[in-house]
């Protein structure tokens, strides 16, 4: 019976592919808010000037002006349900109702998940200002085991995700430019550390990985700035957007092969300024 503490680790490790677990790793640079767009020099004209005592500066000089001189105030923690896979589910007891189990597909087959909603916050009205920011912890662990007579490729791809809810974004004129369709009251961000491995095992060979990482934001999970260029919202809607109780919700996703005992727990908190 796998055992529910090591559970605790990396199952998301398996994620953020959406296709076949042959195809290259996603450029990271595809709808991440939390990279710095090159547009963002083409906002140099912008000064902001946060109090009397802090200079004038624009986003040419710090970057970011909304946020310069601003404190931090930390929002909540957050953390998913834990995510495993195995060959049989039906060994495994004891689990919470956000926790998931994958029936891992039978060699050499892979196997995908995509789990939404396994863990929830929901912040206050101006909460924050201008940015909601994270510092993001992923256990993860995972067994690859060749259980074939010739050599087999192992992989695992895995990937987290934030759905950001705000009623702001229920006006179905609001269009999201990923999607191409109204936004329907949300909009989906990267947010942890992602993870592609893919080698080449002999039969019977296997190899255990049991880790921790962690990460922490850039340009932010969602900011007046990237509300702005990359989602394309008008400033009748970016202003207010903060102004609103906000409900972020935890998602995985992955794929594998050759897997077996994979675990995942994925947890992050928040703050803004």
């Amino acid at each position: 019976m796998y055992s529910k503490t090591k559970l605790a680790a990396a199952l998301l490790c398996l994620a953020w592919v959406g296709a076949a677990l042959g195809a290259a790793p996603q450029d990271p640079r595809a709808h991440n808010p939390d990279l710095l767009p090159k547009s963002r020099t083409l906002l140099s004209h912008r000064l902001v000037q946060p109090t009397a005592m802090l200079p004038l500066v624009s986003n040419a000089d710090v970057g970011d002006a909304d946020s310069f001189g601003s404190k931090v105030i930390y929002e909540g923690v957050v953390q998913t349900g834990q995510v495993i896979a195995q060959e049989d589910c039906s060994s495994v007891t004891g689990l919470g109702p956000d926790d998931r189990c994958v029936t891992v597909n039978p060699q050499p087959a892979s196997t995908s998940f995509d789990f939404n909603d396994l863990g929830r916050i929901t912040l206050p009205a101006k909460s924050t200002n201008d940015l909601l920011c994270f510092h993001s912890t992923t256990f993860e662990s995972w067994d690859f085991l060749n259980e074939g007579a010739s050599a087999a490729d192992a992989q695992i791809f895995f990937g987290e995700t934030a759905t950001i809810e705000n009623q702001l974004l229920n006006d179905p004129s609001l269009i999201d430019p990923n999607t191409g369709l109204p936004f329907n009251g949300k909009l989906t961000v990267s947010i942890g550390p992602s993870r592609f491995e893919a080698k080449t095992l002999q039969a019977g060979a296997d190899e255990s990985r049991n880790q921790v990482e962690s990460r922490t934001c850039l340009a932010g999970a969602i900011s007046k700035s990237s509300l702005s260029q990359d989602y394309g919202l008008p400033d009748s809607i970016v202003n207010k957007f903060f102004k609103q109780p906000i409900t972020v919700r935890l998602n995985v996703h992955g794929n594998m092969r050759l897997a077996l005992d994979a675990s995942l727990i994925f947890g992050v908190r928040f703050y803004g300024d």
